[in-house]
Protein backbone atom coordinates (compact mmCIF):
# COMPACT_ATOMS: atom_id res chain seq x y z
CA UNK A 1 0.00 0.00 0.00
CA UNK A 2 1.32 3.36 -0.77
CA UNK A 3 1.51 6.05 2.41
CA UNK A 4 -1.69 7.90 2.83
CA UNK A 5 -0.27 11.12 1.67
CA UNK A 6 0.27 9.92 -1.68
CA UNK A 7 -2.94 8.33 -2.13
CA UNK A 8 -5.25 9.85 -4.32
CA UNK A 9 -8.47 11.66 -3.17
CA UNK A 10 -12.00 9.80 -3.33
CA UNK A 11 -14.46 11.39 -6.38
CA UNK A 12 -16.51 13.70 -4.43
CA UNK A 13 -20.75 12.82 -5.21
CA UNK A 14 -22.62 15.74 -7.72
CA UNK A 15 -23.95 16.90 -4.51
CA UNK A 16 -20.37 17.43 -2.87
CA UNK A 17 -18.92 18.87 -5.99
CA UNK A 18 -21.82 21.48 -6.27
CA UNK A 19 -21.46 22.47 -2.95
CA UNK A 20 -17.75 23.03 -3.42
CA UNK A 21 -18.49 25.00 -6.68
CA UNK A 22 -20.82 27.30 -5.03
CA UNK A 23 -18.80 28.45 -1.84
CA UNK A 24 -15.85 29.19 -4.25
CA UNK A 25 -18.09 31.19 -6.72
CA UNK A 26 -19.74 32.70 -3.27
CA UNK A 27 -16.65 33.87 -2.33
CA UNK A 28 -15.67 35.05 -5.80
CA UNK A 29 -18.64 37.13 -6.07
CA UNK A 30 -18.14 38.77 -2.45
CA UNK A 31 -14.08 39.72 -2.73
CA UNK A 32 -13.62 42.71 -4.08
CA UNK A 33 -11.74 43.29 -7.29
CA UNK A 34 -8.18 45.58 -7.50
CA UNK A 35 -9.09 49.30 -7.39
CA UNK A 36 -12.54 48.74 -6.07
CA UNK A 37 -14.08 49.99 -3.16
CA UNK A 38 -14.38 47.80 -0.03
CA UNK A 39 -18.24 46.72 0.73
CA UNK A 40 -18.19 48.00 4.10
CA UNK A 41 -17.18 51.57 2.37
CA UNK A 42 -19.13 50.71 -0.59
CA UNK A 43 -22.47 50.98 1.28
CA UNK A 44 -22.00 54.31 2.63
CA UNK A 45 -21.56 55.70 -0.79
CA UNK A 46 -25.05 56.36 -2.51
CA UNK A 47 -25.62 54.19 -5.76
CA UNK A 48 -24.55 56.38 -9.47
CA UNK A 49 -28.03 55.94 -10.96
CA UNK A 50 -31.17 56.72 -8.99
CA UNK A 51 -33.15 53.99 -11.02
CA UNK A 52 -31.43 51.32 -10.37
CA UNK A 53 -31.62 52.04 -6.29
CA UNK A 54 -32.90 49.71 -3.80
CA UNK A 55 -35.92 50.99 -1.95
CA UNK A 56 -33.93 51.41 1.70
CA UNK A 57 -31.30 54.08 -0.06
CA UNK A 58 -34.36 55.95 -2.07
CA UNK A 59 -36.05 56.69 1.21
CA UNK A 60 -32.53 57.35 2.72
CA UNK A 61 -31.31 59.79 -0.10
CA UNK A 62 -34.93 61.36 0.26
CA UNK A 63 -34.29 62.36 3.53
CA UNK A 64 -30.40 63.87 3.61
CA UNK A 65 -32.20 65.74 0.77
CA UNK A 66 -34.79 67.06 3.15
CA UNK A 67 -32.02 67.54 5.54
CA UNK A 68 -30.33 69.59 3.29
CA UNK A 69 -33.55 71.80 1.95
CA UNK A 70 -34.42 72.42 5.98
CA UNK A 71 -30.56 73.24 6.77
CA UNK A 72 -30.35 70.27 9.19
CA UNK A 73 -27.32 68.92 7.09
CA UNK A 74 -24.68 71.60 5.56
CA UNK A 75 -23.05 70.56 1.73
CA UNK A 76 -19.57 70.99 2.27
CA UNK A 77 -17.06 70.43 -0.39
CA UNK A 78 -14.45 68.40 1.90
CA UNK A 79 -13.71 64.78 1.59
CA UNK A 80 -14.85 62.55 4.02
CA UNK A 81 -11.63 62.42 5.42
CA UNK A 82 -10.91 66.30 6.04
CA UNK A 83 -14.27 66.23 7.81
CA UNK A 84 -13.14 63.02 9.94
CA UNK A 85 -9.59 65.06 11.09
CA UNK A 86 -8.38 66.35 14.64
CA UNK A 87 -5.66 68.15 13.17
CA UNK A 88 -8.08 69.50 10.81
CA UNK A 89 -10.61 70.89 12.95
CA UNK A 90 -9.12 71.51 16.10
CA UNK A 91 -12.90 71.71 17.71
CA UNK A 92 -13.53 68.40 16.14
CA UNK A 93 -14.38 65.57 19.45
CA UNK A 94 -15.85 62.64 18.08
CA UNK A 95 -17.36 61.63 14.74
CA UNK A 96 -19.74 59.52 13.08
CA UNK A 97 -19.68 58.25 9.31
CA UNK A 98 -22.97 58.01 7.47
CA UNK A 99 -25.08 59.05 10.09
CA UNK A 100 -27.67 61.54 9.04
CA UNK A 101 -29.80 62.18 12.00
CA UNK A 102 -29.21 62.53 16.06
CA UNK A 103 -31.57 58.88 16.34
CA UNK A 104 -28.63 57.27 14.24
CA UNK A 105 -25.98 59.01 15.79
CA UNK A 106 -27.54 57.90 19.53
CA UNK A 107 -27.77 53.93 18.27
CA UNK A 108 -24.28 54.20 17.56
CA UNK A 109 -22.85 55.30 20.74
CA UNK A 110 -23.30 53.03 24.30
CA UNK A 111 -26.15 53.32 26.58
CA UNK A 112 -28.46 55.40 23.66
CA UNK A 113 -26.43 58.46 24.61
CA UNK A 114 -27.89 58.83 27.72
CA UNK A 115 -24.65 58.46 30.14
CA UNK A 116 -22.72 60.82 27.38
CA UNK A 117 -21.78 64.07 27.88
CA UNK A 118 -21.93 64.79 23.86
CA UNK A 119 -25.78 64.89 24.51
CA UNK A 120 -25.99 66.31 27.88
CA UNK A 121 -23.29 68.76 28.38
CA UNK A 122 -23.63 72.60 26.66
CA UNK A 123 -19.53 71.91 25.78
CA UNK A 124 -20.11 70.39 22.74
CA UNK A 125 -22.51 70.54 19.30
CA UNK A 126 -23.29 68.23 17.04
CA UNK A 127 -22.81 69.15 13.33
CA UNK A 128 -24.12 67.53 10.12
CA UNK A 129 -21.61 67.77 7.14
CA UNK A 130 -22.06 66.32 3.99
CA UNK A 131 -19.13 65.58 1.73
CA UNK A 132 -18.44 65.92 -2.04
CA UNK A 133 -18.09 62.15 -2.19
CA UNK A 134 -22.18 62.46 -0.84
CA UNK A 135 -21.75 60.91 2.61
CA UNK A 136 -22.75 62.20 5.56
CA UNK A 137 -20.62 62.85 8.75
CA UNK A 138 -21.92 63.79 12.02
CA UNK A 139 -19.23 65.38 14.05
CA UNK A 140 -19.48 66.63 17.98
CA UNK A 141 -17.29 69.99 18.28
CA UNK A 142 -16.29 71.69 21.17
CA UNK A 143 -18.09 74.89 21.49
CA UNK A 144 -15.77 76.71 23.70
CA UNK A 145 -12.14 77.07 22.66
CA UNK A 146 -9.77 76.50 25.81
CA UNK A 147 -11.25 77.77 29.15
CA UNK A 148 -14.99 77.33 29.98
CA UNK A 149 -16.58 80.84 30.08
CA UNK A 150 -17.57 81.68 34.21
CA UNK A 151 -21.34 82.03 34.61
CA UNK A 152 -23.03 83.65 37.35
CA UNK A 153 -26.26 83.18 38.64
CA UNK A 154 -27.97 85.68 40.59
Amino acid sequence: LLPSYTQKPKNLSQKQQSKVLKEASKKRRDAPEPGEVPPEDAALRPPPDAAKMPGKLKFRAKRVQERLIKGFIRETDSTVAQLCSPSLDPDLVHFEVGCIDEGELRNRIVDQGVNSDFFNSVRYTADYALSKEGIVVARFLRKFRGKMPNFKFM
